[in-house]
């Protein structure tokens, strides 16, 4: 991997299936209070933590064992992605 390239879920690992979790009302008041007039982070860690989500798998499916870690960089909002999933 090259010195500078951005690691991503997609990246790493790639699902199949309709998973497709949705932003949940007390996950967009807490983006807004949060970043406030911050469009471009509050869609950033939005669309971050929905990524995140469809990696898990979907919870209604009896058969999904799988098991992920997310990292990053320090204050990159891995925190405020796991308060929102």
């Amino acid at each position: 991997m090259a010195q500078h390239e951005k690691i991503s879920p997609i990246n790493i690992h790639k699902k199949n299936g309709s998973w497709n979790p949705i932003i949940g009302e007390e996950f967009e008041k807490l983006l807004s209070r949060k970043f406030q007039d911050d469009v471009a982070s509050k869609e950033k860690v939005q669309n971050e933590t929905l990524e995140i989500m469809r990696l898990c798998g979907n919870p209604e499916d009896k058969n999904n064992e799988d098991t992920g870690l997310v990292f990053g960089y320090v204050q990159s909002g891995k925190t405020l992605s796991f308060t929102g999933l």
